[in-house]
């Protein structure tokens, strides 16, 4: 297992972990915002930079991309750092200054607030909502236009047929910029301009999964267990606990 230097502290990495991830191991605070631990490695928001003394390219780098290799020698407090975090903190507020998680992490970082002219936006582009698409094998949304009019959206700014209404991407934003209606009958992605019907437990009648949320379960679950996607998690349980009872 490789052995880096972080803050002049020897630290035992894993294979495969990143800078990222061995700091937050042993208690080492780094700030981010588009890192989410179930999407993978993105290095968006530049929060996360560190500086690298050693063992690689000096200068630097956003530590959830940077491999934890050996002899890496680290620095994520030097002024260097520090001074880079609060530009983007700065451009983060900027942006998005109603935002709580934003004003949270810009006054963590010494930011209260900003010269730069607000845009009043609550998307940071962060692009966790994309990637929880993509990871989900749907691509319902993704990001469209470029420079200042780079956003999210569905294709053609048109409901998307894709978009199976699951609210994952509600889940994993840290913003509240996308927003998302729940009713007996049907959720709607106001964000995305989007409707899906709510369909109903086999069992119980109780409404619990979206029609396109049951097609693309039917497409993954085999053949022979199709039944159990049309039944809620509860009815679900008790109808595997019954057929373990029985061929026990």
């Amino acid at each position: 297992m490789p052995e880096i230097m972080i803050n002049g502290q020897p630290l035992v990495a894993s294979a495969g972990q990143t800078v990222l991830e061995v700091a937050r191991q042993y208690g080492l605070w780094i700030p981010t915002l588009c890192h989410h631990q179930g999407l993978g490695p993105y290095g968006a928001c530049r929060l996360c930079l560190v500086e690298i003394k050693a063992g690689f390219r000096l200068g630097l780098a956003s530590s959830c991309t940077l491999p934890a290799m050996e002899d890496l020698v680290v620095e994520t407090d030097s002024l260097i750092v520090k001074n880079a975090r609060k530009l983007v903190a700065e451009l983060l507020l900027a942006r998005a200054p109603e935002s709580r998680e934003v004003r949270a992490i810009a006054r963590s970082l010494g930011v209260d607030k900003t010269d730069i002219r607000p845009r009043n936006e609550l998307c940071v582009l962060c692009g966790r909502c994309v990637r929880a698409c993509k990871a989900l094998g749907v691509h319902a949304i993704s990001f469209a236009r470029r420079g200042v009019r780079r956003c999210v959206a569905v294709p053609f700014d048109k409901p998307s047929e894709q978009c199976m209404a699951c609210q994952a991407c509600v889940v994993v934003c840290p913003t509240g910029a996308i927003q998302a209606t729940i009713t007996p009958h049907e959720v709607e992605m106001v964000t995305w301009r989007t409707h899906q019907v709510l369909q109903r437990c086999a069992i119980c009648q109780k409404p619990f999964v979206t029609s396109g949320q049951q097609r693309q379960v039917d497409k993954i679950v085999e053949a022979g267990h199709q039944p159990r996607g049309a039944l809620c998690p509860r009815c679900r349980r008790q109808e595997t606990a019954q057929d373990m009872a029985v061929s026990s």
